[in-house]
């Protein structure tokens, strides 16, 4: 048998390790506040007899209780920490429809146990340690939650996992220091590990996890016939008890040397996890966030994180996925063992993806199932284009245009306009309910541009990107050859481009009009519904109060008589679903709540998460109470300024403006530039009175005033430096 595989020259601890000391680190932390002191030891004299031994066993007895009712405890807190996410009552199970752990760890340990069971414990910690070693091999996984929780998802419900919590970790004794002698063994015994192997005629490389279990046990079974492989390590002046117990390794003379010399000759250095399930999605975000970027596609066209994760918490992606991986909807919801697990990691094989395609006919007849389970045969880019043409979508389309600055900061400039609208009519027509209340006009019409902006930032964008640049390679062998440091295995790069599942064949193509094709959470319904109805409120609202100054008489007659009934309903509706909809600080969405139907909350601003974890956030009623007291007196503030510093002087100016011939004419005469200019004195008190004499602008002449007084003011500063100039200067410290 040709060996295929090579040992690296030096070995460092495995991620195991590195997720057990977090774990240790963490559950260490959060059990020593909980651990009560020792009771200090009694001193023994002479009336010391059997009853107080008694005592003292009791008191030991019941310190060790306690201990481990502490234990339990943190791990218990620990585990409801790090599973908030994935189980909990916004969680991602509930969200996708999936059940969180299979029904029978429910039935037989957590629902029928105590809390302090030791099967309960294993089974907390057994979720923990899988939790902590997946998350130590993700790379830039990690990045993405949602599709970390999937993976998890995956193999806590795999049959392996089921064994491991049903039988636990087995009746041997654990290894102590088995980091430092799991790496003096794997440094130094090199040549030894490498013969057990060819001896059993096993190769680490070629074999999944499973085969590589049997292979230890064989090997652990036969190694006391094998010749001797003992060597001795290397004279050292540590003295510790880890040094002692490696350097007793070297001669596997005990049956714990024994059992860690199997275990790395049979597993070899691991990377299964990396290898089969973190490389083809870490290729799905280098291709789509580095290269696609790089040759010029737009963001609304490709994958980011957001997108990744979003995609894993929308239940037709996952119900897709799981089709696609043979789990029955009902088995994923029912909390039964399936074959997800398994079915993810046969994705980089040709045949799995050519019966999952129907290409079969294509590249020769090979039977379903024949296909090879030789890790060094997996093809992760294979892999990577299941999941990108497959399972993930654009969840989010971003687009550069001046509507997202508008919609992002809507209600900023909501209350501005409004509280500007509301002002100038206090200002110009005091006392008059109906011109006040004109400002609901500006809320209409700001709504309706805002839900027009959401309208067209939903629809996709034009795609520019090349598709020359699309369809290059951007792997080249020669490139991974390198990168894996094995030059005898290095090829000379082609000359021309090199061609990949995932650009290759349409593929870009095919998957972007895919993307394209889906709906984003908050596009109207249908293309119509959630932008339609404000458009028509804002029209109605427009309409109704231009009738009541122009048109036929008897309809600025009806319109005046309805527009108190809609203008208070406009704003009652406004004002008491922001109060209704508002709760601890946090605005939610009033339609969501009262689960209407997707016709209603189609108009929502905030609709209920679909592809999203929602938390709450919730600052509590007191804060939200001195929040908006504090904003109250900002806003008073803010409008007795703008009011009586600013509009209600301008508005004198601005009707005697357009108030009438005598007071326009009075105007005129001052910014003409008339020999006997009135002095800044005379002009204040002359546009006053002309406020109090001059009949109440309509609405329509609000506008009409406003620019009148522009252009006066224009025609002043034009006429040269003689009197209009006098003129000018006296109006200054008016306005």
């Amino acid at each position: 048998m040709k060996h295929q595989y090579k040992w690296p020259g030096n070995w460092v601890p495995a991620t195991a390790f590195l997720a057990a000391d977090h774990l240790d680190v963490l559950l260490v932390r959060n059990l020593m506040p909980r651990m009560a002191p020792p009771p200090p030891a009694a001193s023994k004299d002479a009336k010391y007899d059997a009853a107080d031994d008694a005592a003292d066993a009791d008191a030991e007895a019941a310190q060790q209780q306690e201990d481990a009712l502490a234990f339990a405890r943190a791990v218990w807190e620990l585990h409801s920490h790090i599973f908030l996410p994935y189980e909990g009552a916004a969680g991602w199970c509930r969200l996708v429809g999936v059940a969180a752990r299979p029904a029978a760890a429910l039935s037989e340990v957590l629902g029928a146990r105590g809390a302090g069971d030791a099967s309960v414990l294993h089974l907390l910690l057994c979720e923990l340690s899988l939790y902590f070693l997946l998350y130590s091999e993700a790379a830039n996984l990690r990045h993405t939650p949602e599709l970390m929780w999937f993976l998890f998802w995956a193999a806590a419900n795999s049959p392996a996992f089921e064994q491991l919590w049903r039988e636990g970790p087995g009746p041997e004794e654990p290894l102590e220091h088995a980091r430092h002698r799991r790496l003096a063994m794997r440094n130094v015994l090199q040549s030894q590990l490498l013969a057990a192997q060819e001896h059993i005629g096993h190769d680490p490389a070629a074999c999944r996890p499973g085969r590589c279990a049997e292979a230890a046990a064989a090997l652990e079974s036969r190694l006391p016939s094998l010749p001797r492989l003992g060597l001795s390590l290397p004279a050292s002046a540590d003295r510790s008890p880890a040094a002692e117990a490696s350097r007793a390794d070297a001669s596997l003379g005990s049956p714990a040397s024994q059992r860690l010399f199997a275990d790395l000759a049979a597993h070899g250095d691991g990377g299964f996890w990396t290898d089969t399930f973190v490389a083809p999605l870490f290729t799905v975000l280098a291709f789509e966030i580095d290269h696609m970027a790089t040759a010029g596609q737009e963001m609304a066209h490709r994958l980011g994180y957001d997108d990744v994760n979003e995609s894993l918490c929308r239940r037709d992606v996952v119900a897709k996925l799981l089709e696609a991986l043979g789990v029955p909807a009902a088995a994923a919801a029912g909390g039964l063992v399936h074959g997800a697990l398994e079915a993810l990691a046969k994705l980089g094989y040709a045949s799995a993806a050519d019966e999952a395609e129907g290409e079969r006919a294509q590249h020769g007849s090979k039977e379903p199932g024949g296909e090879s389970d030789d890790p060094r045969a997996f093809d992760a880019v294979l892999a990577a284009a299941f999941w990108a043409d497959s399972v993930f979508v654009k969840t989010h389309r971003e687009r550069r245009s001046w509507s997202a600055l508008f919609r992002a900061f809507y209600r900023v400039y909501s209350l501005h306009f409004v509280l500007l609208h509301a002002i100038m009519a206090h200002a110009f027509a005091p006392g008059s309910l109906r011109v006040l209340s004109s400002a609901v006009v500006t809320h209409a019409i700001l709504a309706a541009i805002e839900r027009t902006a959401n309208w067209w930032l939903t629809r996709g964008p034009r795609d520019p990107l090349q598709a020359a640049k699309a369809r290059d390679s951007w792997v080249h062998p020669a490139e991974v050859d390198a990168a894996a440091g094995d030059a005898e295995a290095a090829t000379p790069a082609p000359s021309g481009p090199v061609r990949s599942r995932l650009s290759d064949g349409g593929a870009v193509e095919a998957r972007l009009a895919r993307r394209q094709r889906v709906v984003v959470e908050g596009a109207p319904l249908w293309g119509v519904f959630g932008w339609l109805e404000w458009v028509l409120v804002a029209f109605g609202v427009v309409g109704l109060f231009a009738l009541q100054y122009m048109g036929p008489p008897a309809m600025q007659t009806m319109a005046r008589s309805y527009w108190p009934f809609a203008a208070g309903g406009y704003a009652a509706a406004v004002v008491g679903h922001g109060l209704l909809s508002g709760r601890d600080g946090y605005s939610v969405s009033l339609s969501s709540l009262l689960r209407l139907p997707r016709l209603f909350t189609a108009s929502s601003v905030r609709p209920t998460a679909s592809c999203w974890l929602e938390r709450p956030m919730a600052v509590g009623w007191r804060a939200a109470l001195l929040t908006a007291f504090f904003w109250a007196q900002v806003l008073g503030a803010k409008v007795a300024f703008d009011y009586y510093v600013i509009m209600r002087p301008i508005a004198g100016q601005v009707s005697a403006a357009a108030g009438g011939p005598g007071g326009r004419a009075r105007w005129s005469l001052a910014a003409g530039g008339s020999p006997s200019a009135p002095s800044s004195a005379v002009m204040v008190a002359t546009s006053t009175a002309a406020l109090e004499e001059t009949p109440l602008p309509s609405g329509t002449a609000l506008c009409t005033s406003t620019l009148t007084l522009l252009v006066a003011r224009r025609g002043a500063m034009a006429a040269g430096p003689h009197g209009p100039s006098r003129a000018s200067t006296s109006r200054q410290p008016a306005m």
